[in-house]
């Protein structure tokens, strides 16, 4: 075919293969607007589609592959964004606009797969300052706390720089975006963090009034009345009372759906969902603890059955390394509210004089030790992260429960002789610094209450207070 007549087919391709039309094919094995896009691809010369259009069929006609193997043979012809003084430029270049969508849609293609590195990679060759190369570099990393500092910083001066070039120049979308990034950036950061409370100020903030971001920290303060009116907002309208066991089951099925939209090979994205689904079990768990609770004080024996039936089933699930903070705090922040619920009831049935049945009472401090053992795994997956503050600031939260069964007493007392001397291993500690964290964990040791512990529980302890004097000399 001659140039001409590629250029009119792509002219008369784009608005067709783009079409609402088509949408019933979304779901099908081997959609024709995939065919035509593999087609026109493999034609010598290719017949070039948009970067738009190509992400677009890329996402919902399932052709991941070849669409991100097209715009990622664009994005190697592609010099770096980097000082480049035209991106501040208005209006843009029109080839620079179209190399910008470029890199810009493929990064999306590989954040809706959730290949973090690979969007990395795309945004640090878009990056327009070292700064958000840097900040990317961090959380690539893992360095989650310097990478919130550092972003926060870069974003506050680039927040400065606009508003002084707002008098002057109205301010590029290349600019604006790199803002946005670095925004976004910071949320994740704070998120994997799990400072939830921050985010929470965040979203109410009259400038940004995210409220997703509102409601996803709602759930993990917990603060379930905001979390309603942040649903309200979303969906006003008060309609007929569904219950919960169609809402899991059709939330069941909305993720399977999802599933069937991505590639067959497993990417992160799969994770995921995967992560949804265990969360919706989570839900799915309780409900039938929730019926006997709502049947009343008169059901003690059947509430504590299904009790020791969840608390079983979420000690057989835990978290795996590939998963992130963010997903595990919501998992055992959910749990703990169930705990709590349940210590709350037990406390209303002494309160009103009503007898448990015999063997039950000691089944009592099921609850806490539950809560107290995801407590201690949230803190051990912070500590396998890095987040060694963040670590501390969950084992510290022990002793916000009514009372702390004894073993678990012990293994707060040896992950926190761990993280602090994970911490005064750090480069970055001074020597000064190191030395208090040491002596911080000697009084901890000497501190601890030898006679309460078994004889390995002692020499668990004596082992970590023998690692933390040869740290000392």
């Amino acid at each position: 075919m001659s140039d001409e007549e590629r250029n009119f087919i792509g002219g008369l391709a784009v608005p067709f293969m783009t079409s609402g039309v088509h949408i019933q094919q979304a779901h099908a094995v081997h959609p024709v607007i995939s065919i035509f896009l593999e087609t026109f691809a493999r034609c010598n010369p290719p017949i070039l589609i948009g970067p738009r259009a190509t992400e677009f069929i890329s996402r919902h006609y399932h052709a991941w592959h070849r669409g991100i193997l097209l715009l990622e043979n664009q994005a190697l012809c592609i010099p770096r964004m980097l000082d480049n003084p035209a991106c501040i430029q208005l209006p843009l270049d029109p080839l620079l606009q179209e190399r910008l969508d470029v890199l810009d849609y493929l990064r999306s293609l590989y954040s809706e797969l959730a290949e973090f590195d690979q969007s990395a990679a795309v945004w640090s060759h878009r990056a327009l300052t070292v700064d958000t190369v840097k900040m990317l570099a961090m959380m690539q990393l893992g360095d989650i706390e310097d990478a919130l500092e550092h972003g926060q910083t870069t974003a506050s001066s680039m927040l400065h720089k606009m508003e002084n070039q707002l008098g002057k120049n109205p301010i590029g979308e290349a600019a604006a975006k790199e803002y946005e990034f670095l925004d976004d950036a910071y949320i994740q950061c704070t998120r994997e963090l799990c400072r939830w409370r921050v985010l929470c100020e965040i979203a109410k903030n009259p400038h940004v009034e995210n409220p997703e971001l509102l409601l996803e920290a709602a759930v993990h303060l917990p603060d379930w009345y905001l979390a309603r009116q942040c649903r309200d907002q979303g969906d006003p309208e008060d309609g007929p009372l569904v219950p919960a066991k169609k809402l899991v089951d059709d939330v069941t099925q909305a993720l399977v759906v999802g599933w069937r939209v991505l590639p067959p090979i497993l990417t992160h994205a799969h994770v995921k969902l995967l992560q949804s689904m265990t969360m919706i079990r989570e839900v799915g768990d309780v409900l039938d603890l929730k019926r006997a609770l709502d049947v009343g004080n008169q059901n003690c024996g059947a509430v504590m059955q299904e009790m020791k039936t969840v608390i079983k089933i979420w000690r057989s699930r835990t978290y795996s390394l590939s998963d992130e903070m963010s997903f595990i705090s919501l998992m055992y922040d959910w749990r703990s509210q169930i705990h709590a619920m349940m210590v709350q009831r037990f406390h209303d049935w002494e309160r009103s004089g009503i007898v448990m049945p015999p063997g039950m009472n000691p089944q009592a401090i099921l609850p806490i030790h539950s809560a107290a053992t995801g407590q201690l795994l949230l803190a051990r997956a912070a500590r396998e992260r890095g987040m060694d503050h963040m670590a501390i600031r969950t084992l510290n939260k022990l002793h916000t429960l009514i009372t702390l069964p004894m073993m678990d007493c012990h293994q707060k007392v040896i992950d926190h002789l761990k993280t602090l001397r994970r911490l005064a291993k750090k480069h970055s500690t001074t020597a000064q610094q190191k030395m208090d964290l040491l002596q911080e964990s000697l009084l901890i040791t000497e501190a601890a209450r030898i006679e309460d512990f078994s004889r390995d529980q002692c020499c668990r302890l004596f082992y970590q207070k023998g690692a933390i004097l040869s740290q000392l000399e």
